[in-house]
């Protein structure tokens, strides 16, 4: 039996989390229409005004240096981003429940996803077979009890901001 996935009622929780985490974004994030127009160089932005580290990883340089994302973008599965983005050393430090959150769900005026992080593998296959590609926008993941946020941007880049402020 393959496995489904809801997002229903999860926006405003996905809201609340982001401005315990990034109370920096409570002025400009404050409806589910501003949760839409949100995109991996705002948080970035937001984040570094705040004094905030980033540390940008861009996936050709862990593989390819010197060769441009778009070049290679079909080459990439999901899976594989996602193994990049959480490499074995991260994901021993990471559970529980994780929000999903990509363009896709903005166009379509959606709400996150929310998945247990033992099943984002899962989930991003579903996503494909069902949905469509996981990675081919921005996509946020919100990890609810790591105080952390992870940003992969769609021109094959990613981050993770951690978040210190309590819930």
């Amino acid at each position: 039996m393959t496995e489904t996935y809801t997002n229903r009622n999860t926006a405003e929780g996905f809201i609340r989390r982001l401005h315990a985490l990034l109370p920096e974004l409570r002025s400009s994030v404050t409806t589910r229409e501003d949760v839409y127009r949100l995109s991996a160089e705002f948080i970035a932005g937001v984040a570094k005004e705040a004094g905030r580290t980033i540390r940008l990883v861009h996936l050709m340089d862990t593989i390819y240096p010197g060769v441009r994302w778009h070049h290679l973008r079909d080459s990439f599965p999901d899976e594989q981003i996602l193994d990049l983005m959480f490499p074995r050393t991260l994901r021993e430090h990471i559970d529980g429940k994780v929000y999903v959150w990509n363009d896709r769900i903005s166009w379509e005026r959606s709400e996150p996803y929310l998945v247990d992080w033992k099943s984002l593998p899962g989930f991003v296959a579903w996503h494909n077979e069902q949905v469509g590609d996981v990675f081919d926008n921005d996509v946020f993941f919100l990890f609810e009890e790591n105080k952390r946020l992870s940003v992969f941007h769609h021109e094959g880049a990613f981050y993770h901001l951690y978040l210190y402020a309590e819930a």
